[in-house]
């Protein structure tokens, strides 16, 4: 009954093993969650049946292929066909981890000790101290596939290096103890120095096991800190570029309000017949009409300043710019966030239409409520030059690297608003549709 269970909760572990490098290197799909613990009760029930059954080892490891790849197909991101062939090569990554673990876990055994294996085997407590440190050689495998080719690396390449090779030095040192106490037993005498050994070999298997998944947590626990302290920078920035708009958008609102005081004192001196003072003082105002001459005025001082500078912008490098904008009632979020939101959108255009040498530099901004929703949307024209990360998710619009954080902050916000948000990345052109519920107000 006891194996049974060691068994089980052999298969339990490798499961959890499994599932982990499936949600790293493919990801979860949307809303299923709730389908990880049937998965990893699924990959942990089968191979214990089949083991405790004794199952031919082909097909044993037929029926497990066939297992990991309904689990990847079911439970894990596989839509579309670039991600279900990748689904497809990481759900038989498990069965070449088996098959490494296994030989090397043999491997050191017949190379340290004279022995037949048969012989070692034979011991009560033999095939447990194998089976744990076969298990760490899994753990090790798993955690080397999940971080390997990293672009943003959770630990610092070196000190991954290093922990890889520690724990390999460690695996072959407690190996080679567990060895040696097994040969040990065969005698009287060293029986007591074996047993002390094999306690030994224990703590250590555990100490390289509980380090294994202590820099794991670490490097989680690094890149969160990482992104509060990017989103403390962002929203720094985001309230001094909200300011910076406010008071810009009161200059222009100024600037409208004096239009009428203007033109009669051009009439005045027109009257007057003063043509030189006039001259002069229409080429005063000319600066600030040609630069205020496109701009949006919807009423919303957030919405105009946002809008309105990327406009002047857009106007500078002779890009197109074309605006629909019809706005609710009240703003679906805080006033600094959306017009980080637009900020974020319209300068990805703005970027993207700068790097042309086109005359197809334009750019398209729309946004009017629909069906209890505040609809966004940008086109712009594109080089079609994008970055996506390990899971086909766009990361930036640049290749030059430190991008991709507009894009993040996009998403982030519209979702943090209970919105969805899609990026379309085509070959001569990139857009954006976000959907944010509007509040209801009472009446």
């Amino acid at each position: 009954m006891v194996s049974y269970l060691w068994e089980v909760f052999v298969c339990f572990l490798e499961a959890v093993f499994y599932g982990y490098l499936f949600y790293k290197r493919i990801g979860l799909g949307r809303n299923r969650e709730k389908r990880v613990l049937i998965s990893i009760l699924v990959m942990t029930a089968l191979p214990s049946f089949l083991t405790i059954f004794n199952v031919a080892l082909f097909l044993k490891m037929t029926l497990m292929l066939v297992v990991y790849i309904l689990v990847v197909l079911w439970t894990f991101d596989s839509r579309g066909k670039v991600k279900r062939f990748k689904a497809l090569f990481w759900a038989a990554t498990p069965l070449a981890i088996v098959t490494v673990a296994d030989y090397v876990t043999y491997s050191i055994t017949l190379a340290i000790t004279d022995q037949p294996l048969e012989e070692l085997l034979s011991y009560s407590s033999a095939p447990m101290q194998f089976t744990l440190i076969y298990i760490l050689l899994v753990g090790l495998i798993v955690w080397l596939l999940t971080h390997l080719g990293e672009r943003d690396p959770e630990v610092p390449l070196p000190i991954g290096i290093i922990l890889f090779v520690f724990v390999c030095i460690g695996i072959f040192a407690v190996e080679s103890m567990i060895d040696i106490a097994l040969v040990l037993q065969l005698s009287e005498s060293t029986k007591r120095h074996a047993q002390i050994l094999m306690l030994l070999g224990y703590c250590i298997l555990f100490l390289l096991f509980a380090l294994l998944i202590a820099f794991e947590y670490l490097g989680i626990v690094l890149r969160r800190n990482r992104e509060l302290v990017q989103q403390r920078q962002l929203a720094e920035i985001e309230e001094q570029q909200y300011q910076f708009m406010v008071s810009t958008a009161e200059s222009l609102a100024e600037w409208k309000h004096d239009y009428k005081g203007q033109l009669r004192l051009m009439s005045a001196l027109i009257a007057e017949e003063n043509y030189a003072e006039l001259k002069q003082y229409i080429a005063g105002v000319d600066a600030g009409v040609s630069e205020s001459a496109s701009l949006v005025f919807t009423g919303n001082r957030t919405v105009d300043a946002a809008v309105s500078l990327r406009i002047m912008d857009a106007r500078r490098h002779q890009i197109s710019f074309e605006t629909k904008i019809y706005l609710p009632d009240t703003l679906p979020i805080h006033k600094v966030a959306f017009s980080s939101l637009i900020g974020n959108i319209l300068d990805n255009a703005i970027e993207a239409c700068v790097k042309l040498d086109t005359e197809e530099k334009k750019i398209y901004f729309e946004m009017k409520p629909w069906k209890k929703m505040l609809y966004i949307f940008c086109s712009n024209a594109s080089d079609g030059n994008y970055v996506k990360g390990e899971q086909d998710v766009l990361l930036s619009t640049k290749k030059t690297p430190g991008h991709g954080i507009g894009l993040r902050r996009i998403r982030q916000i519209v979702e943090e608003a209970g919105g969805t948000c899609q990026f379309s990345p085509e070959t001569n052109q990139f857009s954006v549709h976000a959907m944010i519920p509007l509040k209801e107000t009472v009446s």
